[in-house]
C-alpha cells in the first residue's frame, strides 16, 4: 500500500496471500499476491510485488518494483526516521471472450489483453512507537484501454494517509491502533479504516488478532459502505500465518 514501507524494520520479509470472495459462486473474484522487501545497508530499501487478480471473464496480472530511501536521525534502534518511496508498476489486463456465443461483431471470441504502466509515490515518518504514511497512488495519467473506450478516464489517482501507534514494546501484551483515510480524485469517494491490532506473547510464539472497520463516503444517495474485517494470526520464530 505504501512504497515508503519498503525496508522498514530490522529484517527482510516475504509474504504470500490468497483471497477468494463469494464462496460457492462460479468465477467469483480471487486474488493472489507474492511480495518481498528488505533493507540494503543503512539507508535503502527495495521491494517487489507480483499479483494475479481474476473476476469472472476479466483478469489482470502485474509486477511492481519499489525503491525507498530512509533518513535516520540518530541510531537505528532509537527509531527516528523519515522515509521516501517510489513504486513503478506494469499490469496486463485481459478479458476472455472465447466462450461467448452472442452473435455480435464487437465480440472477437479470443482472449484480448492490453498492458499499462503506473507509479506510486509515498513518504513516511517513524518516531518511537508512532508511525505515519502518505501515499499518492497511480500518479501517471495512464488508461487501461482494453476496450478502446474513448471515455476511459486517464485519472486513476487516489491518496492515502495512515497514522498509528505501537504500545507495549517489550511487554507480554501489545496494542497497535491505527487509522487509514483514502480518497479517489476522479469520483470524490472517501474511505476511512479504523484498525486495532492486539499482540500476546505465549511461550515461544506470539498470538495476535486485529479488527478493521471501514466507513465509506461516496457523495451519492446510496447506502454507505460499511465493512468489518477480523483477522487472527500467530508468529512463530521466523514464520507468520494469519486468516
Amino acid at each position: 500500500v505504501h512504497p515508503a514501507a519498503a525496508g522498514i524494520g530490522n529484517c527482510g520479509k516475504i509474504r504470500l496471500t490468497a483471497r477468494s470472495q463469494w464462496a460457492g459462486i462460479d468465477d467469483a473474484p480471487s486474488l493472489q499476491t507474492l511480495s518481498a522487501h528488505t533493507r540494503i545497508g543503512e539507508s535503502m530499501g527495495v521491494g517487489l510485488i507480483l499479483f494475479n487478480d481474476k473476476n469472472g471473464y476479466h483478469s489482470q496480472q502485474g509486477v511492481q518494483g519499489t525503491y525507498a530511501y530512509h533518513l535516520n536521525f540518530g541510531r537505528i534502534e532509537d527509531v527516528n526516521q523519515l522515509s521516501f518511496g517510489l513504486s513503478l508498476m506494469v499490469v496486463n489486463n485481459s478479458v476472455d471472450e472465447s466462450s461467448f456465443v452472442i452473435p455480435d461483431p464487437v465480440i472477437s471470441q479470443i482472449v484480448q489483453s492490453e498492458n499499462y504502466f503506473n507509479a506510486d509515490f509515498g513518504a513516511a515518518y517513524h518516531k518511537g512507537g508512532f508511525f505515519s504514511y502518505f501515499t499518492a497512488k497511480n500518479i501517471m495519467l495512464s488508461a487501461r484501454n482494453l476496450y478502446n473506450d474513448r471515455y476511459e478516464s486517464l485519472n486513476l489517482r487516489r491518496y492515502l494517509v495512515t497514522l498509528g501507534y505501537y504500545y507495549g514494546q517489550g511487554k507480554s501484551l501489545q496494542l497497535e491502533p491505527s487509522i487509514m483515510a483514502q480518497t479517489i480524485e476522479r469520483t470524490g469517494e472517501k474511505f476511512v479504516d479504523f484498525n486495532l491490532k492486539v499482540y500476546k506473547e505465549v511461550a515461544d510464539a506470539q498470538l495476535w488478532a486485529a479488527f478493521s472497520y471501514r466507513k465509506g463516503f461516496d457523495n451519492a444517495d446510496t447506502e454507505e459502505l460499511n465493512y468489518l474485517t477480523p483477522i487472527i494470526g500467530v508468529n512463530y520464530k521466523n514464520f507468520m500465518v494469519s486468516y
